[in-house]
C-alpha cells in the first residue's frame, strides 16, 4: 500500500454506518494507493429503466455471472437505511393520526359546551 498526503475538500454525511465506511475519491488515485491493476474492479453499478422489473433483472444478471459474484439491488445494499426510513414514515403517520383524533375530540367538546350553554339561556 502506498502513502500520499491529501487534503479533504468536503464532507458527506448521511448515516453513521456510511460515514465511517466510505470515502469518495477518483479511481486513478485509489488504484495507485492500493496498487490495483488497471482492469480490476470490485463493484459495478447498473442503472435500469423505471418500468423494468428490478428483481427479474437482478435474477438474470446473477444467472449470467454465476455464484462467484454477488448481485444486490440498492435496497438490499442499504437495507438498514431503507428500513429506518420506512419506520419513520409509519411513526409520523401514527403521530399525525393521534393529533387529528385529539383535535376532533377537542372540536366535539367545544361544540357540546356551546350547545349546553345555549340551552341554559
Amino acid at each position: 500500500m502506498n502513502a500520499y498526503e491529501i487534503k479533504e475538500v468536503g464532507i458527506f454525511r448521511i448515516q453513521e454506518g456510511f460515514d465511517n465506511k466510505y470515502a469518495f475519491t477518483n479511481l486513478a488515485f485509489l488504484r495507485y494507493m492500493v496498487e490495483l491493476p488497471k482492469n480490476y474492479y470490485t463493484e459495478v453499478a447498473i442503472a435500469i429503466k423505471p418500468e423494468a422489473d428490478l428483481f427479474r433483472v437482478q435474477k438474470k444478471i446473477q444467472q449470467q455471472l454465476g455464484n462467484k459474484y454477488l448481485v444486490e439491488t440498492r435496497f438490499q445494499q442499504n437495507q438498514s437505511l431503507f428500513t429506518v426510513m420506512q419506520m419513520e414514515k409509519w411513526i409520523i403517520y401514527i403521530i399525525l393520526s393521534i393529533i387529528l383524533i385529539i383535535a376532533a375530540f377537542n372540536m366535539v367538546g367545544a361544540l357540546t359546551m356551546l350547545v349546553l350553554e345555549k340551552e341554559k339561556i
